[in-house]
């Protein structure tokens, strides 16, 4: 017998005689209450127990002294021990997760292969390739637990599961939500594009029931807002009398940036709208539940549009103004077909639920691509140079397996100038950032410089830089995740695929506003 498994013999030898005192000496309810946090209390105060060899049991498994415990209370003999005990005591092994995973895990997974594998890969086929990780947990995971066999560590199971998923060239994503995904380019055989997009693009109950009724009208007319407008009562005198396009085009057409905070500028936003095809979006102010917004960015690609709500809403407080401005950012970010880039936008997007009552939809994560690609690069290396072995012998390679998982699971959220840097083409970034981001820091400043109108020169250009370049960005990003896909799986990435790939991967923005609404 190896060393180390002849330790652990003892081990469970020596842990199942201190049980046994401690069942002598108490009185148990039917279920015995065996929790790790039990057992280590047993192996702290059980002087029987030779130190030294736990050190050399350790230093042979290549393992921390924290998780000696859980290969102890996971150890074939000492379950066998353990339920004989059990048994001679008429107590019952404990059966839910709340408790310890007695069993193998190889048994259970077989189980799992068995009974649900072919009932995963049908949902994860009708899925179209995407699957939240959460399914697993749900509808896998629970039934094990519910199970009366098992009482188990869930997290020790999760994490051979997602080996099970893994060898099928599935691949795992984490979002900057802290969600799990599951992706495989192969099972994207067929699907109806609009009806997946309505899976991940659902508005809640928090509305303006005037102003969705207003864009609800705009959509049935096919995206014509001045039209729907000019038959608004709230809206009807002053476009008839003071709206031009002729005059806003020759005003605002060829400027690079516009400042939009009186009745001509906004008049001018509310014209381009409906040509909006992808649009860059920021927004600066106290981005919190309760938010106050100062000022949101939108770039189109050729022109920013720096909305200044702050002067809007609180120097001017231009009711009709304001209200305009609602109608149409419910337009253009509930407007499906209006594609919005962000920069890790949670904040973002929960403002605009907050301040407008807005469900941001069609909405794409800059700082989520840049996970995926770090972690697709990492799992494709992995995946594929232990190919072989992930199918023979999974175990061989499992500190890999679980410093590839680490690596999935922390990928931090990058910050905009480092993803401007490694992808946008010219490798400009906002040169401001630094500085002005120093200055967030101080409270002095909000009053003295960043609400100070006419705004400061230096204000407004770090605004403008901080969604000039993201769509270019984007579109390079892109290119490498199409790139990274076709050599994986040794096929091209349609179109439609690559926009649902990126939307998926963004996903959850709005369901998090959401939620947070609720406690609000």
């Amino acid at each position: 017998m190896p060393p180390a498994d002849a330790m652990m013999v003892d081990f469970s030898r020596v842990l199942l005689n201190k049980l046994n005192e401690t069942l002598n000496e108490s009185t148990y309810n039917e279920v015995f209450p065996l929790s790790y946090k039990y057992v280590n209390t047993v192996i702290n105060k059980n002087i029987e127990f030779d130190l030294p060899l736990i050190h050399n049991y350790c230093r042979l498994k290549e393992i921390t002294t924290s998780e000696f415990m859980e290969d102890l209370i996971n150890h074939p003999d000492f379950y066998t021990g353990l339920e004989s005990l059990m048994k001679s005591k008429s107590l019952t092994l404990p059966a839910k997760d709340k408790l310890i995973y007695v069993q193998n895990n190889e048994e259970i997974l077989a189980e799992f292969k068995d009974n649900f594998w072919e009932k995963f890969q049908t949902h994860f086929q009708s899925e179209y390739g995407f699957m939240n990780f959460d399914f697993i947990k749900e509808h896998f995971v629970k039934k094990l637990v519910n199970n009366e066999r098992y009482g188990f560590n869930e997290n020790s199971l999760i994490v051979d599961m997602k080996k099970l998923i893994s060898q099928d060239k599935n691949m795992f994503f984490v979002n900057n939500n802290f969600t799990w995904y599951i992706l495989n380019l192969n099972k994207f055989e067929s699907f109806d594009a609009e009806d997946f997009e309505t899976t991940i693009d659902k508005r809640c109950l928090v509305e303006d029931p005037e102003v969705q009724k207003i864009y609800n009208s705009i959509m049935d007319n096919e995206n014509d807002i001045i039209e729907c407008l000019s038959q608004h009562s709230d809206f009807r005198d002053k476009l008839s009398t003071l709206y031009n396009e002729e005059e806003l085009v020759k005003l605002y057409g060829k400027s690079e940036t516009i400042i939009v905070d009186d009745l001509k500028s906004l008049f001018y936003f509310v014209y381009k709208a409906p040509n909006f095809k992808s649009i860059a979006v920021d927004l600066e102010g106290s981005l919190v539940k309760k938010a106050e917004v100062d000022l949101i960015q939108i770039h189109d690609g050729a022109q920013a549009f720096v909305i200044d709500y702050y002067k809007i809403n609180i120097v001017d407080n231009d009711e009709f103004l304001r209200k305009l401005l609602k109608v149409t950012l419910t337009f253009v970010f509930e407007h499906e077909k209006i594609q919005k880039v962000f920069h890790d936008g949670r904040n973002d997007c929960l403002a605009l639920h907050s301040v407008f009552k807005i469900c941001t939809m069609n909405y794409i994560d800059m700082s989520n691509l840049f996970s995926f690609i770090k972690q697709l690069k990492f799992q494709i290396n992995f995946l594929t140079n232990n190919k072989e072995v992930l199918l023979k012998d999974p175990k061989s390679v499992d500190n890999e397996y679980m410093n590839m998982l680490s690596f999935v699971s922390n990928a931090t959220n990058p910050g905009l100038n480092k993803v401007l840097e490694e992808y946008e083409t010219n490798h400009t970034i906002n040169h401001l950032k630094d500085k002005i981001h120093g200055m967030f820091m101080n409270d002095v400043y909000r009053k003295s410089y960043f609400l100070k109108r006419p705004m400061e020169e230096e204000w407004l250009t770090y605004c403008v830089l901080d969604v000039k370049y993201l769509i270019n960005t984007m579109h390079n990003m892109i290119k490498e995740i199409e790139s990274l896909l076709k050599k994986f799986y040794g096929r091209g990435v349609k179109h439609d695929e690559l926009l649902l790939i990126m939307k998926m991967i963004s996903n959850g923005h709005c369901k998090y506003s959401c939620e947070v609404m609720k406690q609000v």
